[in-house]
């Protein structure tokens, strides 16, 4: 008899399914289905296989999820930039993006910080639309939205005609014309407001209040950089004036030194020669003397940073008369300063009125300063030694001080002027 094929196994698929072993066992005692053993092994490798699958699994969603979240921390960050670019261009329209040409920029932290803040005050002022204050009441075509767009949108072009006047007006600020700006500025404000008369609209006096201050503390930082200026160049030309007195104190100290030891070399030969008369060795010895002296006073003035001459000069054909020149110089012969104030930049030179000497010639020139103090022309540089005042009265404060005044001529001679009369 033929065998029969073997009947197809009734067991149940173990998808997410309980497998009743003791009905396994029966089946297959009678011959109806595989070996307990056999179905052991396939249930075992179906479970690794499950297993490998779930590991997969898991290792899928544990990267997906990690993807994710940096997609989605890109994400964030393409909205935060998005946000920061509508802001930037809000305030480009505005005219309130910061362009980095303020003035102030790279000044000091003092100045900088403060006009900062400022800045961002009236940044913020203009992101939340109070930069500009008016009626909100407005309607177009009897539409209260599209009144607001309206408001919105021409208080923009105020705001942004404001602040180009205000940029325009820091470009220009000087040590001496901030208060004129703040002047202008206020004046630039009331045209621009006279245009949203109609709507009710103007710039918002906070936000002018911090444009003023603004221009205040740019005028405060041109001025300390004009001090800063007019002390460096101050510095410089004392450093070249001392170099001068330190070139003209060596050649002179090579000069007196070949002349004393000339005279003494001479006198050495007259005293060995025994027909000299003792007169001619008395006076070679006096001019001895005499040399040995000017070199004691030249090491003296060349030890002291203080002594020198304070000069008096004064320069009618350049600028007019009751201007007076109160200066200082160590150098040896002060004419040579007094000859290198003209330098080519005015067309006469100046005429002398007084060349006084002083162990302390920088405190009698201080003295003299702070006595014109009141009629000093340039106000802004303390180094400038004009005055608006006259020969006669600087000749009387020489007096009152005690200085040693040989001489003061109130009238001196200047061919040049003289002549071009």
């Amino acid at each position: 008899m033929a065998a029969q094929s073997p009947v197809a196994s009734p067991v149940p698929e173990r998808d997410n399914q309980v497998i009743d072993r003791s009905a396994v066992t029966a089946l297959a005692a009678n011959g109806q289905g595989p070996p307990v053993a056999g179905l052991d092994a396939v249930g075992s490798e179906r479970e690794r296989w499950l297993a490998f699958a779930r590991a997969e699994f898991a290792d899928m969603t544990r990267a997906f999820d990690a993807e994710r979240e940096i997609r989605d921390r890109e994400l964030s960050e393409l909205a935060a930039k998005i946000i920061d670019a509508r802001e930037h261009l809000d305030l480009q329209e505005m005219g309130l993006a910061d362009n980095g040409d303020h003035p102030v920029a790279t000044s000091s932290m003092e100045f900088k910080a403060s006009v900062d803040l400022a800045r961002d005050r009236r940044r913020e002022m203009g992101k939340r639309g109070s930069a500009v204050v008016g009626s909100a009441d407005w309607r177009v075509n009897g539409s209260v939205v599209e009144g607001g767009k309206m408001i919105d949108q021409f208080s923009k072009l105020m705001l942004r005609a404001y602040n180009c006047e205000l940029a325009a007006l820091l470009r220009t600020t000087t040590a001496t014309n901030a208060d004129a700006n703040t002047t202008v500025l206020t004046k630039k404000r009331d045209q621009i407001t006279e245009l949203g008369a109609t709507m009710h609209i103007e710039i918002a006096g906070e936000y002018h209040d911090l444009a003023i201050y603004e221009l205040r503390t740019t005028g405060l930082y041109q001025a300390a950089k004009l001090r800063d200026e007019q002390a460096e160049r101050a510095h410089n030309a004392q450093l070249r004036e001392q170099d001068k007195v330190r070139q003209e104190i060596a050649g002179e100290q090579a000069r007196l030194n070949k002349q004393a030891q000339l005279h003494r070399h001479a006198l050495e030969a007259l005293v060995a020669d025994g027909f000299v008369s003792s007169d001619e060795i008395a006076g070679l010895r006096a001019r001895v003397a005499e040399i040995e002296s000017a070199q004691a006073a030249l090491m003296k003035r060349a030890a002291s940073t203080r002594a020198g001459h304070v000069y008096v000069v004064s320069n009618p054909g350049s600028f007019g008369g009751g201007v007076v020149k109160i200066g200082m110089t160590r150098r040896l012969d002060p004419m040579d300063r007094v000859i290198e104030l003209a330098d080519g930049s005015v067309p006469f030179r100046f005429s002398v009125h007084a060349l006084i000497f002083s162990d302390d010639a920088v405190s009698l020139e201080a003295a003299l300063h702070h006595r014109f103090e009141p009629v000093r022309l340039n106000r802004s540089n303390r180094h400038s030694g004009f005055f608006r005042t006259t020969p006669n009265a600087v000749r009387e404060a020489l007096v009152d001080l005690d200085a040693h005044l040989v001489e003061f001529d109130e009238s001196p001679i200047n061919p040049e002027w003289e002549a071009s009369q």
